[in-house]
């Protein structure tokens, strides 16, 4: 049940008829109130017009403020309202509370050890900052309610809930993952049919969540996750031993590449099919598993300097073997021979060759000759 709340002036007409007491026992100021607001007090302000209970902030009737001077920071009470949101009686008699184990729970009555206590309509079970069904609540544990004039139970408080955390944020990893369920850092947590999924910056649909997912998730006031944000699955290092254009596989495990993926090796920038089997590497994964950085901390392929020398052992196609590297000519490549430029002239096998390459590990410029030395 979400409450929205505001601070709204009482009409003076209204303020006028308060009828108020200052002892214990029920003060209840005005016979239009239609809600009840239970748990700790927080903070009131100076002039004790407003006061902060469960962590929101409500306005206080003006003939209620000489009473809030009585009313202590972390004292637990029940604050009735108006038609406005606006706090017009307290219930806070300390007589009339009871504390004990909950054997038994229903939405009409608990049972706290072997006593029976009728639960009124409405009723606000509470648990820290949340508002729950009397289905939620675990059997075993401890519970101090208050009881109306009449002895039946009017609010409930948890001292603790092994279903929920203490804080609506939790933060770990997804141990198990159902269509109504989460399970996150030993919490099975419920989740709600409006729940919102992000993942580096935009949306997602709940069925992508699987184990081993890092995950931080938001609680509603109910008690339900409403809230899930993926977060980055961190890095893995080893051996490729294999490599698609969609895909890397690292060890026996295999990681999509996600669509704006970068592949590095020294100055080179790659490609998925540059990727040599073998190959140290460093993968960090987004939110989604997917590989969005690759670092090649070696390559079988390239050579660690953006120069090559040597003899060319097999020329094929736009491909040439220099020194051991099977090397790719680049679209738009410089040909020269013993200094002097040619583009006709044919490239075979057993001459002597420096090549250079670019930023995406292509041959830019190759020089043939033993003049070509340095160059």
């Amino acid at each position: 049940m979400h409450r929205t709340l505001s601070k709204v002036a009482v009409p003076l007409s209204l303020a006028a008829t308060l009828a108020l007491a200052t002892g214990a026992g029920n003060v209840f100021a005005d016979t239009s109130a239609h809600a009840m607001v239970s748990g700790h007090v927080q903070w009131t302000s100076k002039i004790k017009d407003r006061v902060r209970i469960n962590g929101h902030v409500f306005a206080v009737a003006p003939g209620l403020l000489g009473l809030f001077t009585k009313i202590k920071a972390g004292s637990q009470d029940v604050f009735k309202l108006n038609d406005h949101k606006q706090i017009v009686g307290v219930i806070h008699a300390e007589g009339n509370r009871k504390t004990g184990t909950i054997t038994a729970i229903s939405p009409t009555s608990i049972s706290l050890g072997t006593t029976s206590y009728t639960v009124i309509s409405g009723a606000p079970i509470h648990y820290r900052g949340y508002i729950l069904t009397s289905a939620q609540v675990p059997i075993n544990t401890l519970a101090t309610v208050q009881l109306d004039s009449a002895g039946a139970v009017e609010a409930i408080w948890l001292h603790s809930d092994s279903n929920l955390p203490a804080k609506p944020q939790v933060s770990g990893t997804i141990q198990a993952v159902s269509s109504t369920s989460i399970e996150v850092s030993g919490h099975t947590l419920p989740v709600a049919s409006n729940v919102v999924v992000r993942a580096d910056g935009q949306n997602e649909s709940y069925a992508t969540l699987a184990p081993n997912q890092k995950v931080m998730v938001r609680l509603d006031q109910e008690g339900s996750v409403d809230f899930i944000q993926l977060q980055g699955q961190g890095t893995v290092r080893g051996s490729v031993a294999g490599d698609t254009t969609s895909s890397i596989t690292i060890g026996s495990t295999t990681y999509p590449y996600a669509a704006n993926a970068k592949i590095h090796y020294r100055k080179y920038s790659l490609s998925p099919t540059q990727v040599s089997t073998g190959s140290n590497a460093v993968i960090r994964l987004n939110a989604l598993g997917q590989a969005v950085s690759v670092t090649l901390k070696s390559d079988a392929a390239l050579p660690s300097k953006e120069k090559v020398s040597g003899t060319i052992s097999a020329v094929s196609g736009n491909t040439i073997t220099l020194s051991g590297y099977t090397l790719t000519m680049a679209p738009s490549f410089n040909l020269r021979f013993n200094g002097v430029s040619s583009l006709s002239d044919s490239v075979t096998a057993g001459e002597t060759a420096s090549a250079s390459l670019n930023s995406a590990g292509q041959v830019s410029q190759l020089v043939i000759g033993t003049s070509a030395k340095g160059n």
